[in-house]
This record gives C-alpha cells, sequence and structure tokens, in this order.
C-alpha cells in the first residue's frame, strides 16, 4: 500500500518526523523611564476623581455620559473613581500619573462643577499632587501584563456605590485637569505610550 495515501499528518510524510519543541521567550526589554510620570496607585484615588472630573468636561463625550453632571457632580467624581480603582487593580492595564504642586486655585479654572466635599482635602499650595492620568490596556498574552504597576499597594479607599448602568468601564482614556491645561501633561503621558510602543515593536 502506498504509505502516502494512509498518511493522517504532514510529519508522515517525512522520514524522520519534526520534533515540535517550545521555543524560549524572547527576554522582554525595559520599559522607558517614567521621568515625570509616577506609577498609579491607590493613595491617588480620590485626587483622580476630581482631576477625571475636571477635564471631562471637554470632553467630546460629555454631553451622552454625562447630562445630568450639573445637578449631580459628586455622582461624577465618584464614577471617576471607581473606573480608576479598577484600572490600577487590573494587570493588564497601565495606569500613569503626572504630578506637580498644586494650585488653590484651580477649582475657579475649569467649567466642569467639583464638590467641596468630595472626600479629597487639598494640600497647601506648591505641595505635589495629580495633575493627569493616562490609561492603557496591554495586548492579550502582552509579556509586560502584570509588569508595569505598583507591587507593594497600600488600602483602597472606602466609595459609596454607584450605579454604572449605560456606561462602558473597559473604555480607556486620558485625562488632563484643565486647570492646569497649558503645561503638557497630557503630551508627556502620550509620548511615554509612543515610546512602549517603539520597545515592543521592535522585539
Amino acid at each position: 500500500m502506498d504509505p502516502l495515501a494512509t498518511a493522517q499528518t504532514p510529519d508522515q510524510y517525512l522520514a524522520f518526523p519534526i520534533q515540535h519543541q517550545q521555543l524560549p521567550r524572547p527576554k522582554m526589554t525595559l520599559p522607558p523611564p517614567l521621568g515625570r510620570l509616577r506609577l498609579a496607585s491607590p493613595e491617588n484615588i480620590l485626587r483622580l476623581g476630581v482631576v477625571c472630573t475636571s477635564g471631562f468636561r471637554y470632553s467630546e463625550h460629555f454631553i451622552w455620559e454625562r447630562t445630568a453632571h450639573d445637578r449631580h457632580p459628586r455622582s461624577t467624581v465618584t464614577f471617576f473613581r471607581h473606573e480608576v480603582a479598577e484600572f490600577i487593580k487590573n494587570p493588564e492595564f497601565i495606569a500613569l500619573v503626572a504630578v506637580d504642586a498644586y494650585d488653590p486655585d484651580e477649582s475657579s479654572k475649569p467649567e466642569a462643577i467639583k464638590p467641596v466635599d468630595n472626600g479629597w482635602t487639598p494640600p497647601p499650595a506648591g505641595i505635589p499632587v495629580v495633575v493627569g492620568l493616562g490609561i492603557w490596556r496591554l495586548q492579550p498574552g502582552s509579556s509586560r501584563v502584570g509588569s508595569i504597576r505598583m507591587k507593594r499597594v497600600g488600602p483602597y479607599p472606602e466609595l459609596p456605590d454607584h450605579n454604572f448602568k449605560g456606561l462602558n468601564q473597559k473604555r480607556s482614556k486620558a485625562f488632563e485637569d484643565a486647570a492646569i491645561e497649558g503645561r503638557n501633561y497630557s503630551f508627556t503621558i502620550a509620548k511615554w505610550s509612543v515610546k512602549l510602543t517603539d520597545i515592543n515593536n521592535d522585539n
């Protein structure tokens, strides 16, 4: 009988079947230096709710996502805090923050309404605070999953319940507090992302 007529797999056509071996994974290169950026941590969550609310007013999604923000600003702050907390917890995401000196007049600059009693206590003028946020979702199976995040984190703040109905929690966003607009924090965050992409493409 012709052996080719009974062959079931390509290996059976060969006198010496191919030995399938697991190739070693290439060594992962280091991500670009953070520079002025920092890894987001649970202690940043309360402040990030304020930062995201300030920048959210200028988002093209504002009208259809938060039409009742003027009447329920505290709900917007709470929503962003829950969302940011999930990004920080999830190893599939990279969350970086930009930090700068606190400006007590920042609340008077953006149009977005930010309730004073929002749970975050402003520091004295000049103390470093979070002023910008960048979030990226890694590709499935990426070797960087879980590698660009805080290894040891403190407790997460207790947040009031919030209704997430009608909102996409998985959407990646980048926010910059409008009060410090013009200091190029969004550019700094985006530039780091481009550098990471270039490194990954080289591998």
